[in-house]
């Protein structure tokens, strides 16, 4: 019987299968985007399934701030519902911090459940500016 292992290919194609041994996977991945709001900063941060298999509720995501040298955990948020592939949960966060000289990611918190990828659990910090 062969066994397969995980393999996800990212060529041109824009979704591959992912397989952990012989069942299909899940793959969460995660973003963020900002948005100068009259009294500071709004955040939305979006958990999505990129995998075969459904991503169960209960995926924990954190806010993190300038998270490379000192970070600082600014919020956390958990799926309330599970995620066939391709769908999406999305929340928000506004803050009254001078946010903006320092950056802000989302990152997955790992163990919630066996995904086809781990490397893909941190996203790109928000690109924007305000003018105090």
């Amino acid at each position: 019987m062969p066994i397969r292992v995980a393999l996800q290919l990212e060529a041109a194609l824009p979704r591959t299968n992912c397989y952990l041994l012989e069942f299909a996977a899940a793959d969460a991945v995660v973003s963020v985007s900002g948005a100068c709001v009259s009294d500071g900063v709004s955040y939305r941060i979006t958990v999505r399934n990129i995998g075969e298999a459904t991503l169960p509720a209960g995926v924990r995501v954190e806010l993190v701030e300038n998270p490379a040298a000192n970070p600082n955990v600014l919020t956390s948020f958990t799926t309330t519902r599970s995620l066939g592939p391709t769908q999406a949960e999305t929340f928000s966060w506004a803050t009254m911090l001078p946010l903006g000289a320092t950056p802000v990611v989302a990152r997955i918190i790992p163990g919630a459940v066996r995904e086809c990828r781990v490397d893909n659990n941190t996203s790109s910090p928000p690109i924007f500016g305000c003018i105090n």
